[in-house]
């Protein structure tokens, strides 16, 4: 939802996607935030999620927020740095984009 400007979106169940949850992430703003004790300007996301109580119980997807929360605000606790997975490589003079990426 964020590519498309929004910061929040509520999307609804409907049955004939067979799929039990959507998470809805929105755009990325500038807001205050604290910072070892100060305020400074911060990116900041809201990240909606609907999903069918069929298929998961409410603690479970509390389980299941708290952890893309934690993943999301601390990522390179969690995720391997894009430099150790595609090393990167300069561009050939006169290339576009498209082709430079592969």
């Amino acid at each position: 939802m964020g590519s498309l400007g929004l910061d929040t979106a509520y999307v609804p169940l409907v049955p004939y996607t067979r799929v039990p949850i959507f998470i809805a992430p929105g755009a990325i703003k500038d807001a205050p935030v604290v910072e070892d004790g100060k305020v400074v300007v911060g990116k900041i996301m809201n990240v909606n999620a609907t999903f069918d109580h069929r298929y998961i119980d409410g603690f479970h997807a509390s389980v299941l927020a708290n952890t893309m929360r934690e993943m999301m605000e601390n990522p390179f606790e969690h995720f391997d740095k894009l430099d150790d997975v595609a090393p990167v490589q300069p561009a050939a003079e006169g290339s576009s984009p498209v082709s430079a990426a592969g």
